[in-house]
C-alpha cells in the first residue's frame, strides 16, 4: 500500500538536513554525529514506526522496480570502523526480497583486480535493471584508504607518469563522471556516510572487548587505523565536497545513535527524498506507457499511480478525458475516466505492483472491464537430492622454482666480448656462456710470471751461496754468523718463489674466469648484459640465472590451523601412513589447466612464521618435457578429507543474503517451501548442505526470484550434469 502525502512529508523531514547535493562549502564539522533530529529517547516509538513504514515501502517499491525493468538502484555505504554499516544494512533491507537485492562487500583487491583499472571490480557488481544493489564500502575507498595509505598506489601498477600531485582531484572527476554515467543509464545512486564520533567509536571498540559475544568483531587492524582518524576525516570531507551532486547525493547520517541512523537511511529511500535528489525522467513502465519519473526508490509522479477510486482534486488538471472504463478490481469501485492517450494515465488496481501492470495491459488491449486472468502455473527445473561420498580438496597459492636456481656472475672485471648461448634455451654444465675481454688479465698473468722468474733467480743465487758456505763453515774458514745469514737468505728466496708461484696461479685462475661457464645443466634465462657492457665483481656482476627444472619445486604456505588439523588426523608417524610427504598433490596452472603429473611434499619449514601464522611447504613435481618454468604462479591442490553420505546441491539453488542461506523445496503437492539451511564447503560449482535438506528432497534450481512460499509450480526434472567433486572453499 502506498504512502500518503502526509506520511511522505513526515519522512522527508528526517532526511533533508542530512542530504548533500552541492559540495561547495561542505564541512564535516557542521554535522553532529550525536544529532537525533530533535527526537528524544521518548520518541523512539515514533522513530520505530517511521522505520517500519519506510521498510515496508521499500519492499513495495522493489516490486514496482522489478516489474518495470527499466531502472536500478545502487546504495553506497561508507563509514569509519564500528560505525554500524552492517547493522544498518540488515535492518533497513529486512523487508526486501533477497532475490532482487545484492549486497557486495569490497575487501582488499585481488591480484586479478589489481591488473585492471581501479573502477573495474565495482563496475562488475553494479545492479541489473529491476534490481537493488548495496555496496558495503565502494569505489570511494580509492580516494579514502588509498589516500591515507599512499603506499597502496604502488600495488595498483600505475606508470609513474600517471601518479601526479593532482591524482586525487582526477579520481574525484572520474567518480563524478562515472556516477553521472550510471544515472544517465537508469542506475540511481544514493550514498550514505555514517558519521560516528571518535569517542563513540572507542566505546564500541571497548564493548567488543568486554562482551564475549562481540569478541569476534574486534580487530587489531581497526585500532591501528584509528591512529589515522584526522587523515580519514579530511579525506571524507574532500571526497564528499568533490562528488556530491543532485544525481548522486550524499547523506551524512549521524551514527552515534544506531536507532536514528537506521531511521534516516530508511527514510532516504522513500519517494519524495529520492525524487528531489534526482533529475526528472519519464519512461514507459512495463510496456504500458504510463508517464513516470523514477529517482531512487519511488515514482516521480506519485499521484498518478495512486490506487483506484475517485481521483483527488489535484488530478483535475490531468490530460483531456476520453471514454470511461472500469477499474477492473474486485472492490466494485466506480469507473474512472480514461485519458485520450493511453500513455498519459491508466487506471490501476488497488494494490500497485506487478498485478497492476498485468491489469493495465489487459485493459489497454481489450478495453474491457473484466479483471486479469489468473497467472499460469510456472514451470521450474527441479533436482532430486541424493547422498554421495565427496572428497574435500584444499588449495594453496604457490610459486614454482627450479630444483636449483643458480646465479651466473662475473668474478672478474672487463668488457663482454661474446655471448655464446641462446636466451631461454637449455645449457649443459661447463658450456661457455660469456667471454670477457682477457687483455688486462693476460697482462697481469705475464707480470706475475716475470715476478716468479725474478724470484727463482734470486733463489738460485741464495742456494748457491749457501752451498759454498757449508763446507767452509765446517773448516772454520767462515764464521758461524756468515753461515746463518746464508741460510736465512736462501729460505727467504725460496719463500719468495712460492709467493710468486701463487700470484701466477691466481692470475691464471682470473684469466680462466674471463670465460664464464655454466655451473649446472638446466634452463637459462634472458641475458642481463650484452656485448660491450662493462661487468665486474664490485658492480654489475649478475649475468644470468640457470634453473634446474627436471624436477620443479613449488613453495606455498599453509595456515597453522591447517597444519594442526592434518597432524591431528594423520599424526606424525613415518612415511607413508602419517607423513605429509605421502599426500599426492595436484598442480593447477594460471590458465586453469591441471598439470598431469602428481607431486609430493619434499620439505617443510622447521617452524611457523609468527608474523603470518603460516608454515612454508616445498613440493616437487616432475617436469620431463620442460613445460614448467621457474616463477610461475600456480595453485597446489590436495584431498584432505573424504566425506561420506553428504548432500550436494548446485550453488544456484541456494539463496544467500548477508550470511543467511535458503533453498526453495517442493512439498508433495508441488507447492513451494522456503527452508533455511546451513551450508558447508563449496565443491566446484556445488555446495555441501550441512542441515536443512535431506536425500530425496526436491529443490528448485532456477527462477527462484519469482517464487514465494506456498505458490504452486509445475516441476520439470533437470537434465544437466550431476554435481561433481571439486575444490573446497569455506
Amino acid at each position: 500500500m502506498g504512502l500518503k502525502k502526509a506520511e511522505l512529508a513526515r519522512i522527508e523531514k528526517f532526511v533533508k538536513p542530512w542530504r548533500v547535493t552541492r559540495g561547495k562549502g561542505f564541512r564535516l564539522k557542521d554535522f553532529d554525529p550525536a544529532d537525533t533530529g530533535g527526537l528524544k529517547s521518548a520518541d523512539k516509538g515514533e522513530a520505530k514506526e517511521i522505520l517500519a513504514r519506510g521498510v515496508d515501502w521499500l519492499a513495495e517499491q522493489q516490486d514496482m522496480l522489478y516489474a518495470q525493468d527499466h531502472w536500478a538502484v545502487l546504495l553506497v555505504f561508507q563509514a569509519m570502523d564500528a560505525a554500524g554499516k552492517d547493522g544498518t544494512i540488515k535492518h533497513v533491507t529486512s523487508g526486501i526480497n533477497p532475490q532482487g537485492c545484492t549486497v557486495t562487500s569490497f575487501k582488499q583487491p585481488s591480484a586479478e583486480e589489481l591488473d585492471h583499472d581501479y573502477l573495474w571490480r565495482y563496475m562488475r557488481n553494479v545492479p541489473a535493471r529491476g534490481q537493488i544493489g548495496i555496496f558495503n564500502r565502494s569505489y570511494y575507498e580509492e580516494v579514502l584508504v588509498v589516500r591515507v595509505h599512499q603506499e597502496l598506489l604502488a600495488r595498483q601498477k600505475l606508470h609513474p607518469s600517471l601518479v601526479t600531485k593532482d591524482i586525487w582531484e582526477e579520481r574525484y572527476d572520474d567518480i563524478t563522471s562515472y556516477e553521472r554515467y550510471l544515472d544517465r543509464n537508469g542506475v540511481k545512486v544514493l550514498k550514505f556516510f555514517l558519521h560516528v564520533s571518535k569517542a563513540e567509536q572507542k566505546r564500541r571498540f571497548m564493548e567488543r572487548l568486554d562482551r564475549p559475544e562481540k569478541n569476534w568483531k574486534f580487530s587489531a587492524a581497526d585500532v591501528a587505523e584509528r591512529q589515522h582518524w584526522d587523515e580519514y576525516q579530511s579525506a571524507y570531507e574532500d571526497a564528499i565536497r568533490a562528488t556530491a551532486s543532485k544525481h548522486a547525493p550524499w547523506h551524512v547520517v549521524p551514527a552515534d545513535n544506531k536507532w536514528f541512523t537506521r531511521l534516516v537511511v530508511a527514510a532516504a529511500g522513500a519517494g519524495p527524498t529520492a525524487r528531489s535528489a534526482g533529475s526528472a525522467r519519464t519512461a514507459s513502465a512495463a510496456g504500458t506507457g504510463w508517464r513516470m519519473g523514477v529517482s531512487g526508490l519511488g515514482w516521480r509522479d506519485y499521484r498518478r499511480r495512486r490506487p483506484c477510486g475517485p481521483a483527488p482534486p489535484d488530478a483535475a488538471a490531468g490530460p483531456p478525458a476520453g471514454p470511461a472504463v472500469s477499474c477492473g478490481c474486485a472492490r466494485g469501485h466506480p469507473a474512472r475516466t480514461r485519458p485520450r492517450r493511453v500513455e498519459a494515465r491508466l487506471p490501476l488496481p488497488c494494490r500497485p505492483g506487478l498485478a497492476a501492470v498485468t491489469a493495465a495491459l489487459v485493459l489497454a488491449a481489450c478495453g474491457g472491464g473484466a479483471g486479469p486472468p489468473a497467472p499460469p502455473v510456472p514451470k521450474v527445473p527441479v533436482i532430486t537430492v541424493a547422498a554421495s561420498d565427496v572428497p574435500i580438496f584444499n588449495e594453496w597459492v604457490g610459486q614454482t622454482r627450479g630444483a636449483a636456481d643458480i646465479d651466473v656472475r662475473a668474478r672478474v672485471g672487463g668488457f663482454i666480448q661474446a655471448v655464446r648461448f641462446e636466451d631461454g634455451g637449455r645449457v649443459r654444465e661447463g658450456e661457455v656462456l660469456y667471454e670477457i675481454d682477457p687483455s688486462e688479465l693476460e697482462q697481469k698473468l705475464a707480470g706475475a710470471s716475470a715476478e716468479l722468474a725474478s724470484a727463482q733467480t734470486l733463489y738460485a743465487d741464495a742456494a748457491s751461496n749457501l752451498a759454498r758456505y757449508r763446507p767452509l763453515a765446517a773448516m772454520n774458514a767462515v764464521s758461524r754468523r756468515d753461515l746463518d745469514e746464508a741460510v736465512a737468505r736462501e729460505g727467504a728466496a725460496r719463500n719468495q718463489v712460492k709467493a710468486a708461484e701463487a700470484q701466477v696461479a691466481v692470475a691464471r685462475i682470473n684469466l680462466g674466469y674471463a670465460t664464464v661457464r655454466a655451473p649446472i645443466s638446466g634452463q637459462i634465462g634472458i641475458s642481463r648484459v650484452k656485448v660491450g657492457d662493462l661487468v665486474g665483481p664490485m658492480g654489475n656482476s649478475l649475468l644470468n640465472t640457470i634453473s634446474a627444472i627436471e624436477d620443479v619445486r613449488v613453495r606455498f604456505a599453509i595456515s597453522e590451523r591447517e597444519y594442526l588439523e592434518y597432524t591431528a588426523r594423520f599424526g606424525t608417524q613415518p612415511r607413508p601412513e602419517g607423513d605429509p610427504k605421502s599426500v599426492p598433490l595436484q598442480l593447477v596452472l594460471a590458465d586453469g589447466s591441471e598439470y598431469p603429473l602428481p607431486g609430493q611434499v619434499v620439505s617443510m619449514d622447521s617452524s611457523v612464521d609468527p608474523t603470518t601464522g603460516t608454515m612454508t611447504i616445498e613440493a616437487a613435481f616432475p617436469n620431463p618435457d620442460g613445460r614448467l618454468r621457474a616463477g610461475l604462479f600456480a595453485r597446489v591442490r590436495a584431498a584432505t578429507e573424504q566425506r561420506r553420505g553428504v548432500v550436494l546441491v548446485p550453488q544456484r539453488a541456494v539463496r544467500e543474503l548477508q550470511g543467511r542461506y535458503q533453498v526453495f523445496a517442493l512439498a508433495p503437492d508441488d507447492t513451494v517451501e522456503v527452508r533455511a539451511v546451513q551450508m558447508g564447503p563449496r565443491i566446484g560449482g556445488d555446495w555441501i548442505v550441512e542441515q536443512g535438506v535431506k536425500p530425496g528432497d526436491r529443490l528448485v534450481l532456477a527462477g527462484i526470484q519469482r517464487l514465494r512460499a506456498g505458490r504452486k509450480v509445475e516441476p520439470e526434472p533437470f537434465t544437466g550434469p550431476p554435481p561433481a567433486a571439486g575444490t573446497a572453499q569455506p
